[in-house]
């Protein structure tokens, strides 16, 4: 999560992180999503290497790493020199698939970023074709699995009570892409590994943009916390 000291990323009074988001442009999206890889790959200015239109691909890290290994078109069956998310990263990319594999540097306002791009088919590789493909189901999420004990490799950074989880971040991926793409709707009822093209919608942006810097406040959420009472004279 974010740390205390940190400027927020997307505080109403930030609204340069939005604008560059907005624009979706080479600064945003033409960047290395896989430095978790080895060789070339771990180097932000290394670019994955696919051997056709590589949608992005989203779910828990285990149901990631299962899927790129069946899609492996590559035959190098990982090759990630003994780490878990090298490996994950030489599968996915084997198979023609966009991960977020980003160890060092990552927090939400990253993931966001990589989010939008992937929307609107803009990552290195996806040919300007907005399609994501789901190696967990986003009409299987349940409620309650955020609050109980953490899937897969724990929670990224340090304990599960001050930072988050990888399901917590594919939750909040769903709901955003719910709200970014015109006909997020669908996808509740894909089956997984469908391909689903998203069309992006311009309106669905500024809308969450409002929802999390809180200009808009959203159905259900609590009241802002009273002030605190005035001291003693």
């Amino acid at each position: 999560r974010q740390a205390a000291p940190a400027p927020l990323c997307w505080s109403p009074s930030t609204s340069a992180y939005f604008d560059g988001v907005r624009a979706a442009g080479a600064d945003s999206c033409d960047a290395n999503w896989f430095t978790a890889g080895s060789g070339d790959l771990a180097s932000p200015a290394g670019r994955p290497s696919f051997s056709a239109p590589a949608p992005a691909v989203l779910g828990y890290d285990a149901s990631i790493f299962d899927f790129c290994t069946q899609q492996d078109v590559s035959g190098g069956g990982g090759g990630g020199g003994g780490s878990w998310q090298a490996d994950l990263v030489a599968r996915c990319v084997g198979a023609n698939l966009n991960a977020l594999r980003v160890l060092r540097g990552w927090n939400m306002c990253l993931n966001f970023r990589w989010l939008v791009c992937a929307a609107r088919g803009k990552l290195p590789g996806q040919a300007l074709r907005p399609e994501l493909v789901f190696a967990t189901r986003p009409g299987d999420l349940q409620v309650l699995r955020a609050y109980q004990r953490r899937e897969g490799r724990g929670c990224i950074g340090g304990p599960c009570e001050s930072h988050y989880s990888p399901e917590h971040i594919f939750f909040a991926e769903v709901c955003a892409l719910s709200a970014l793409c015109a006909n997020g709707g669908e996808l509740f009822s894909l089956p997984a590994g469908q391909r689903f093209e998203c069309h992006f919608s311009a309106g669905g942006f500024e809308a969450l943009v409002d929802q999390l810097t809180g200009r808009t406040k959203v159905a259900g959420s609590p009241p802002p916390p009273s002030p605190p009472p005035p001291s003693p004279p």
